[in-house]
């Protein structure tokens, strides 16, 4: 049990002012090094390092202070390091984080990252409750060069600072090729997104979000269900399958493609999705927003969702630049809810494809 940690504070030379805590409840890393002004110096793996770990059923509760700057997560992982590419040498073949209680916690629930080349054949998250933390509730990474596949599913996330879960590849240098399946997880009260999935840099990323439950009754911010985005030449294919998402403040779904200048390619199917009473704020222009901007090529297929927002439309899409808009246009009409702009979709914005053009089931 992580218990109690209010706070600690070092001083690393003599000299150097103290830091806020940054013990984890539980932390494993491999092939993390270290340089000074940290406690402690490690030096980089020579070559591989291999591990196949479990953390199963504990309570890790009152890691340092929500608030106070504090980066304490309940549990942490680092295969390499995700501040240093040279970081080498991380291989997993299984990490499971599943049955622990975390609760009370100054920074993330649980972080989990690939960096460097690190090779991670199967990162599972299941069944975890995490309640009350200042930042993300699960944060999943992969960055540099790594190779990543994860799955979180079953998890029950309340009242996280920022994104309850938070799946994408940072960083604008990023390498990376992932994959990922975030299904059947109860997500309340999130301060940010109860969802945010994204690629950047060349960054490849290919992930399902399905069957889960996100629900908000704040009443200030700018909370939405699903965030969606690409940066520089990030390429992601998303699928968002019977998902239910209600009382956002903002959109329910957003998916953005292109937010800065690069040529990211996006392919996304979404699909049996439950949109109501969200919007509450009244500042989206739609319960399911969806644009195109700068060089980015992106490819919608939307099918079979009900989207009931306060105050907007169902269904909002804009393109903007030398951006790429297209959308199976024999699915819009399976949807319940109305459209801006309005059905047909005008032809010099938006370009008609058939339907499997995305290339998503």
């Amino acid at each position: 049990m992580g218990d109690n940690n209010t706070r600690s504070t070092f001083n690393n030379d003599g000299v150097t002012p103290t830091v806020a805590n940054e013990i984890d409840g539980i932390e494993f890393s491999l092939c993390r090094s270290y340089a000074a002004p940290v406690l402690d110096t490690f030096a980089k793996c020579s070559g591989t390092a291999t591990a196949q770990v479990a953390i199963l059923n504990n309570t890790v509760r009152n890691i340092g202070v929500i608030g106070s700057g504090d980066g304490a997560d309940g549990i942490d992982i680092n295969l390499n390091n995700g501040d240093d590419n040279t970081d080498t040498g991380a291989r997993v073949r299984s990490l499971t984080i599943s049955g622990n209680r975390i609760s009370n916690i100054a920074d993330k629930g649980v972080s989990f990252g690939a960096d460097g080349d690190a090779i991670l054949s199967q990162g599972i998250v299941t069944n975890n409750i995490v309640d009350t933390v200042g930042d993300i509730g699960l944060a999943l990474r992969s960055r540099f060069n790594a190779t990543s596949n994860y799955v979180a599913t079953g998890n029950t996330i309340r009242n996280a600072g920022n994104n309850g879960i938070e799946y994408i590849l940072t960083r604008n240098d990023n390498n990376s090729v992932s994959t990922g399946l975030v299904s059947n997880n109860t997500i309340f009260n999130s301060g940010s997104n109860g969802i945010a999935v994204g690629a950047r840099g060349t960054g490849q990323q290919t992930v399902t979000v399905s069957s889960n439950t996100i629900t908000n009754t704040l009443t200030t911010g700018s909370t939405r269900g699903i965030d969606v985005q690409t940066q520089e030449n990030g390429k992601l294919q998303l699928t968002l399958d019977t998902n239910t998402i209600s009382g956002s403040r903002s959109e329910g779904i957003r998916i953005r493609t292109g937010t800065n200048a690069g040529n990211s390619q996006v392919n996304t199917s979404v699909k049996n999705n439950n949109l109501l009473s969200n919007n509450t704020a009244g500042t989206a222009t739609g319960g399911l927003t969806a644009s195109s901007a700068n060089n980015s090529n992106f490819c919608l297929a939307l099918r079979n969702n009900t989207a009931g927002a306060t105050l907007t439309t169902g269904y909002a899409f804009t393109r903007s630049s030398a951006s790429i808009f297209r959308v199976e246009n024999a699915l819009l009409t399976t949807n319940t809810g109305t459209f801006s702009p309005a059905l047909p979709l005008p032809a010099a914005n938006f370009t008609s494809v058939a339907t499997g053009t995305c290339g998503l089931p």
